[in-house]
């Protein structure tokens, strides 16, 4: 994956378009809910004996890995531009924020819109 900067882009006449991000979350919302839900469940259903240590961990692990597979397909999707409809130019980012440890932007070139998503950020910040 080749790598620009916001900056790089705004020069060149490129605008940010926030409703861009919202139209990729929205169609992994549903997993991720799932996932996070299934998560807190088998802690409560430890919590309240109903079901062993054993079998809540699992869940836990299950539920958690889901959330990662999701978040992991978000990144190798390819999202189209809700301007053209053509698939999206994908870029690290290469001036990340002081915590912040992976950022793709995604551009539309014919369009000049662009949006960004953070993958990874450290506990630091």
């Amino acid at each position: 994956m080749d790598s620009t900067t916001v900056e790089g882009l705004l020069v060149q006449g490129y605008t940010e378009d926030p409703e861009g991000i919202k139209g990729l979350e929205r169609s992994y919302k549903k997993p991720i809910i799932i996932g996070v839900g299934g998560f807190g469940l088998s802690f409560v259903l430890m919590m309240f004996g109903k079901v062993s240590d054993k079998v809540g961990l699992g869940l836990a692990v299950i539920s958690w890995l889901f959330i990662i597979n999701a978040i992991i397909f978000m990144y190798r999707s390819q999202p189209r531009s809700r301007h053209t409809g053509k698939v999206l130019l994908k870029y690290k980012n290469r001036n990340l924020g002081p915590s912040v440890m992976l950022e793709v932007i995604y551009v539309c070139p014919e369009s000049k819109t662009f949006f960004r998503r953070i993958y990874a950020e450290s506990g630091d910040g």
